[in-house]
């Protein structure tokens, strides 16, 4: 058992070494006081392992013990690999469906676990561009702005959270839904994880035309509070994260950051504002100058490279 697990966890970087360590594992009966050890190997394996196939094996493993330690694997050995065909051919074997449609893979996701669940997502984020338009048409017919009040609350905005991976898994090819995430930004009943996808999935977007669109709503704000009209004026700090986290390449290409951080120094001034504490006086950074400077710094690297 220890040589299995030690081959696991060394030879991470050798998937014949890897692979046949993790079928041989698998092919044992392990009792409690090993299960959780070859658990905690199998997920480092499934995230770190230089091996497609060693993962994949890793993944059908660990599931079997572990469905909840699995997905969280999942969604990391995603986030770290770009394995196109792996979340395909895992889905093929757990559900024994070798070619189910665009259409028949998102009519399950309001239905299925959270283990099947991302390895779908996935698995449409594959398809690119020719999977973004059904996607798009699902996520788009679900409510908007959510009600916390209705009964299916929990399972639209888990299906949104589910079709928002699917965009992000598709990257570039998922432009066209920029206006809907942007959406979800703005909705004040959706969940808190359903936002924070739609964030991850305009950053994985990446295109210099997503900055834009983002940096122009900004400026658009700011403008509004110069100009005397505040009723639009929240949201500033959650569009700088999002630009934040845009590729630098993104950023440098786009027309439209600059006059927005431009527009965000005008509505905050010099961002330093000060508090008395202890009789004393403090001062400290408006958060939305700080995020202004960041991604201005954030520029200014990809720049000088």
């Amino acid at each position: 058992m220890e040589t299995q697990l030690d081959d696991i966890r060394h030879h991470w970087d050798d998937g014949t070494a890897s692979l046949a360590a993790v079928r041989e594992l698998a092919s044992i009966d392990l009792d409690a006081a090993w299960s959780e050890a070859a658990a905690d190997a199998l997920a480092e394996l499934i995230v770190t392992g230089a091996d497609p196939g060693a993962r994949e094996a890793a993944v059908i493993a660990l599931a079997e013990n572990d469905e909840g330690a699995a997905t969280t694997a999942l969604y990391r050995m995603f986030d770290r690999h770009d394995d196109h065909g792996s979340a395909g051919r895992l889905l093929a074997h757990f559900t024994g469906e070798d070619a189910p449609t665009t259409e028949e893979l998102i009519a399950s996701l309001p239905e299925i676990g959270n283990f099947l669940a991302v390895l779908t997502s996935a698995a449409l984020g594959e398809r690119g561009a020719a999977a973004v338009p059904a996607v798009h048409a699902a996520f788009r017919a679900l409510p908007f702005p959510a009600r916390d009040d209705a009964d299916h609350w929990w399972r639209d905005e888990s299906t949104k959270y589910r079709l928002m991976y699917a965009l992000k898994r598709a990257g570039a090819a998922a432009a066209p839904a920029t206006p809907t995430l942007l959406a979800v930004l703005e909705d004040e009943e959706i969940h808190r994880d359903t936002r924070h996808q739609a964030e991850a999935a305009l950053q994985a977007i990446g295109l210099p035309e997503t900055a834009d669109t983002i940096a122009a709503e900004v400026r658009r704000r700011a403008d509004l509070v110069v100009h005397g009209k505040d009723d639009e004026t929240e949201g500033f700090s959650l569009l700088l994260e999002v630009l934040l986290g845009m590729p630098p390449a993104a950023l440098a290409a786009s027309r439209e950051v600059g006059p927005a951080l431009k527009a965000v120094r005008r509505r905050f001034g010099d961002g330093i504002r000060t508090y008395e504490e202890h009789g004393e006086s403090r001062e400290y950074t408006v958060h939305e100058i700080r995020l202004a400077d960041l991604i201005e710094e954030k520029i200014a690297e990809r720049i000088k490279k």
